[in-house]
C-alpha cells in the first residue's frame, strides 16, 4: 500500500495565480525549467529564493494588524 503525504490546500487570489502561471509558462518556453518542474510549487519555491520576498515576510512578521489595514 502506498501512502501519499497530504498537502495543505493553498488559496491565493486568481490574479496572483495567473501571474504565477504566466511566469512559469515563460520559463518553460525558454527551456529554463522542465515539464516536471512546471507546476505551482516551483513558483512558490522560486519566490522563497527571492530576497524581496524574504524581506516582505520579515516585515509581515513584525507589523501590527492596525498598520497592515492602512
Amino acid at each position: 500500500m502506498i501512502i501519499k503525504k497530504k498537502t495543505i490546500p493553498t488559496r491565493i487570489p486568481k490574479q496572483q495565480y495567473d501571474e504565477f502561471d504566466n511566469a512559469l509558462n515563460i520559463r518553460f518556453k525558454n527551456n529554463l525549467i522542465t515539464r516536471k518542474e512546471f507546476k505551482m510549487t516551483e513558483g512558490f519555491r522560486l519566490l522563497g529564493r527571492m530576497p524581496e520576498w524574504k524581506m516582505a515576510l520579515n516585515k509581515l512578521k513584525t507589523i501590527p494588524k492596525r498598520k497592515d489595514l492602512q
